[in-house]
C-alpha cells in the first residue's frame, strides 16, 4: 500500500513528525517498508512571468526573456525553448537553484548575453514527461511562489507492508482510523451527500450465489462529460499511490478506492444489453478484458453478465466491450462485495493481479459500499457533470457481528502490565468498536470491516499494540533445571548396538517416511499408513519395516563405489491394526554387503 503522507495528514491531522509517524505505524502493526521524498534536490525554483521577449543578437535559436519573479526588477534569462512567449507563466530556476538531476544554476553568459537563471521544462523538474518546451503554469498562480508549494512537493510517499488480515488498511481512511487510535486525533471523513431522490431502477440485478456476492449496488448516471480532465490534485494522489491516470471517470473510481477501500467499476450504460446477473462462468464463454487479454471462462469464475454474456470478471477486471471512453455520456457504476473465497488465488490462473482483487482477497467492508458509491457519484457530478437516475440493488449489507466477552483483568495476566480499565475502553472505542459494560466485563462488538477480531485474545492484542509494545517488560524466564537420574548400566538395546559396532557395523538414522514403491517392495504388514500432507512425494507413507530404508543407504554407498557396507538401525516402524490404532514398535535390522574378502 503506497500513499501520500500529506493525504494521510489531511485525513487525520496529527502533529507527529514524519519519523514519529513512521515509527508509530510500524509499532502498531502496520509495517512501514519505506519513506521516500516526492522530490529530491529541487530548490530555488519559483513561478515566473515572462514580461518581454526579444531575439538574441548572436544566436538565431535563442531568446532573451525578461522574467518577473516577484523581485524589484525582472531577471534577464536567455532561453532556447520555442514556446517561450510574453504573458506566459513558467517555472524559473533562480541563481544557485538546484534541480533534481543535480544541476546547480549559476550566473552565465550565453553567446555574450547575461543570463540570471533558467526557464524550465516539466522533465527538467521531473514533474512531467514533456521536454519539447517550457512547462506552462496556470495563470492564477502567484508570481514568485515556490514550485515546491505549488505542486505540494514537500511530501513523502509511504509504503506499507501489510499482513493479510489487515485489508481494512488498504485505504487512506483505514490508515487514518489506525492513526486516530494511536494519536487520539479524530479522523476527518470525507463529506458525502447521500442520494435520496432516486428514480426506480431502470434494470434489475440477479445474484445466483449470495455467498460469493453478498451485496451488489449499481447506480445509473446520465449526461456525464467523459472527456473532461481529471483535477490535478486527484492525479497527484493517484500518481503517488502508484496508479496511472486513464480518464476522469476511471480515475475517480480509483481515487475513491484508495480513499475508502471500496473497489468499483464504471460501465458504459448504453453498451449494456438488458439486466445484470452475477453468476458463475459457463463452458465456451469468453471475455475480452481491459488489459487486452481474451479470457476463456471457466466454471469456477464469478462473472458480471448482461443478456448478451459476460461483461466483467467479478472483483478483478472489467470487459473491453462495455468500457467507458471519451464518447460515453451515460454510465452504470458498480459497487459490490465479493467474498474472499470467490476471488482468492484467481491471479494464479489468470497470470495477473489487480488492485481490486488484492482488496477483495482480504475482505471489503459490506457496510461501506453504499457510502463509497455515494462518494463516487458526488465526485463525478462535481467534475464530469451529469445526474443520478436510478439505483439497482441486490443482496444485503447486514453483518451480524457477535459481541465478544472481554475481561479487563485478563490483560495483565497475559501481557504483564497494568492498563487502566478506562484506558482499555478508550482504545477499543477509538478503534471504532462498540463497548458496553456487563458487570466486571465488557461486551465488545468489532466494526464490520475487522474480519480478524473474533476472540478475547484478539482484543487484548489490539489493546497492547495501541498502548505500545515497548511498554511490555523485558523479563527473562525463570525455570529450575535438575539432572535426571539414569541407570549407569546400559539397557539391552544399547548393549546390542555396542556389540554390533565392535563387529565393524555402523549405525545409520533414516526417515520414518518412505516412498510408496519402496514400501511395496519390502512391506511385511498390510496396514500401511499414508500421509495426508507429505513433505515430499518420495516421503508419502510411513514405513512398516527398516529393510527398505537400509537398502537405500546401501545402494547409495555402492553407487559411490563403497563396496563394503555394514550398517544397522534401531528405530520405529508403523502399521495400522485392524481396529484402526497406529502401532509403533522398535526393532533392529542388519544389512550386510558382499564380504567375500573377510
Amino acid at each position: 500500500m503506497k500513499f501520500s503522507e500529506n493525504w494521510l495528514r489531511s485525513a487525520c491531522p496529527t502533529t507527529l513528525t514524519t519519523d514519529e509517524l513512521s515509527n508509530a505505524l510500524t509499532m502498531a502493526g502496520l509495517e512501514v517498508e519505506s519513506v521516500d521524498p516526492v522530490s529530491k534536490n529541487l530548490n530555488g525554483v519559483v513561478v515566473g512571468l515572462i514580461t518581454k521577449t526579444r531575439p538574441h543578437p548572436n544566436a538565431d535559436k535563442l531568446k532573451i526573456c525578461d522574467v518577473d519573479v516577484g523581485e524589484s526588477e525582472p531577471l534577464q534569462i536567455v532561453c532556447g525553448a520555442p514556446n517561450a512567449a510574453e504573458g506566459m507563466k513558467v517555472p524559473t530556476a533562480l541563481v544557485n537553484a538546484q534541480l533534481p538531476n543535480g544541476l546547480v544554476i549559476k550566473r552565465a553568459k550565453l553567446r555574450g548575453e547575461l543570463s540570471l537563471g533558467m526557464l524550465c521544462s516539466g522533465r527538467e523538474l521531473e514533474l512531467a514527461d514533456d521536454d519539447s518546451g517550457l512547462m506552462s503554469l496556470a495563470n492564477d498562480l502567484t508570481v514568485g511562489s515556490d514550485i515546491r508549494d505549488v505542486y505540494d512537493l514537500n511530501d513523502n510517499v509511504f509504503t506499507l507492508k501489510l499482513t493479510a488480515n489487515r485489508g481494512d488498511c488498504l485505504s487512506i481512511m483505514g490508515i487514518a482510523r489506525e492513526l486516530q487510535a494511536i494519536s487520539g486525533v479524530a479522523a476527518q471523513h470525507p463529506e458525502v451527500e447521500e442520494l435520496n431522490s432516486i428514480k426506480p431502477k431502470d434494470l434489475s440485478v440477479n445474484i445466483s450465489d449470495e455467498k460469493a456476492c453478498p451485496l451488489y449496488l449499481g447506480l445509473t448516471m446520465r449526461g456525464v462529460n467523459s472527456s473532461v480532465k481529471t483535477p490535478p490534485h486527484i492525479l497527484q494522489k493517484l500518481e503517488r499511490s502508484g496508479i496511472r491516470a486513464i480518464s476522469a471517470i476511471v480515475d475517480l473510481t480509483n481515487y475513491v478506492m484508495l480513499e475508502l477501500g471500496q473497489p468499483m467499476h464504471a460501465f458504459d450504460r448504453d453498451k449494456l444489453k438488458g439486466n445484470i446477473s452475477v453468476r458463475h462462468g459457463r463452458v465456451a464463454e469468453t471475455l475480452d478484458l481491459l488489459n487486452g487479454q481474451q479470457l476463456k471462462i471457466s466454471e469456477d469464475m464469478l462473472l458480471i453478465a448482461d443478456e448478451s454474456g459476460p461483461v466483467a470478471l467479478a472483483g478483478i477486471m472489467g470487459g473491453e466491450p462495455t468500457a467507458v471512453d471519451e464518447n460515453t455520456t451515460n454510465i452504470f457504476l458498480e459497487a459490490a462485495v465479493f467474498s474472499t473465497h470467490s476471488v482468492a488465488g484467481k491471479w494464479r490462473s489468470l497470470g495477473f493481479s489487480t488492485d481490486a482483487l488484492h482488496r477483495f482477497e482480504r475482505g471489503v467492508d459490506p457496510q461501506g459500499s453504499r457510502r463509497a458509491l455515494w462518494r463516487l457519484a458526488n465526485l463525478i457530478s462535481q467534475i464530469c457533470g451529469g445526474s443520478v437516475e436510478a439505483l439497482a440493488e441486490a443482496g444485503s449489507s447486514f453483518v451480524d457481528k457477535p459481541a465478544i466477552v472481554f475481561r479487563p483483568e485478563r490483560v495483565r495476566r497475559l501481557i504483564g502490565i497494568d492498563i487502566a480499565v478506562s484506558r482499555i475502553k478508550q482504545i477499543l472505542e477509538r478503534l471504532d468498536m462498540s463497548v458496553s459494560s456487563d458487570g466486571d466485563t465488557f461486551l465488545v462488538v468489532p466494526p464490520s470491516y475487522r474480519f480478524d477480531l473474533e476472540l478475547e485474545e484478539d482484543l487484548i492484542e489490539e489493546v497492547v499494540r495501541i498502548e505500545g509494545f515497548h511498554k511490555l517488560p523485558s523479563t527473562l524466564p525463570l525455570s529450575e533445571a535438575s539432572m535426571m537420574t539414569s541407570s549407569e548400566r546400559p539397557d539391552w538395546n544399547e548393549r546390542f548396538k555396542r556389540s554390533l559396532v565392535q563387529q565393524g557395523y555402523q549405525e545409520v538414522i533414516t526417515y520414518s517416511f518412505v516412498d510408496q514403491p519402496l514400501e511395496d517392495d519390502f512391506s511385511v504388514a498390510p496396514g500401511v499408513i499414508r500421509l495426508a500432507n507429505p513433505i515430499a512425494e518420495q516421503y508419502s507413507v510411513m514405513r512398516t519395516n527398516l529393510l527398505g530404508s537400509l537398502a537405500l543407504v546401501s545402494q547409495r554407498n555402492i553407487n559411490h563405489r563403497i563396496d563394503r557396507v555394514r550398517i544397522f538401525e534401531s528405530s520405529l516402524c508403523f502399521e495400522r491394526s485392524q481396529s484402526g490404532e497406529i502401532i509403533q514398535h522398535r526393532i533392529c535390522l542388519l544389512y550386510t554387503s558382499d564380504a567375500a574378502d573377510e
